[in-house]
């Protein structure tokens, strides 16, 4: 299995979270608060509150729990649980 760290590592936030650059419209409550950190692998929005990173991008976009989110990204990280 995979590790988180390894996960966080591979799969690069803004492959999660498409379209979006280092300040803009949230994905998620449509402010232009958005933030989101390549180098941290961290988001944020000041206005609906949400913050993370690849894993609960994972879990509130495709609407998964922590367990499936990681099992999705770590398919994408080229391995298998």
């Amino acid at each position: 299995m995979i590790s988180i760290d390894h996960i966080r590592e591979q799969v690069p936030l803004a492959s999660v979270l498409p379209g979006t650059a280092a300040e803009g419209t949230c994905p998620f409550c449509r402010a232009d608060q958005f933030r989101l950190s390549a180098e941290r692998g961290l988001y944020s929005c000041p206005n609906c509150g949400v913050k993370g990173d690849v894993i609960t991008a994972t879990m509130k976009l495709d609407g998964v729990d922590f367990r499936s989110a990681v099992t999705r990204l770590q398919e994408r990280a080229g391995g298998r649980s």
